[in-house]
């Protein structure tokens, strides 16, 4: 598995910098930081969608249950 992960480096590394054959040491750290700010997009979207669940989630169960189990839906939130 892993030589899959360092083979899909070095093609993508030709790709993106055609001067990765003269110095390959460097391509894994070029591509690191050249995608290091999409990862970053896709980790706070996820979190960013995770947090709104979990919220909505949790104001309806404690909203609903503990505070006032007798309150239909369109009183939940106004």
């Amino acid at each position: 598995m892993s030589l899959i992960g360092a083979v899909f480096v070095g093609i993508s590394g030709i790709i993106a910098v055609p001067e990765a054959l003269t110095n390959t040491e460097t391509v894994f750290l070029f591509l690191l930081q050249k995608l290091f700010y999409l990862w970053l997009a896709a980790i706070m979207s996820t979190i960013d969608s995770q947090l709104l669940v979990s919220s909505s989630v949790l104001a309806e169960d404690f909203y609903k249950f503990l505070l006032r189990p007798e309150a239909d839906k369109k009183n939940y939130f106004g």
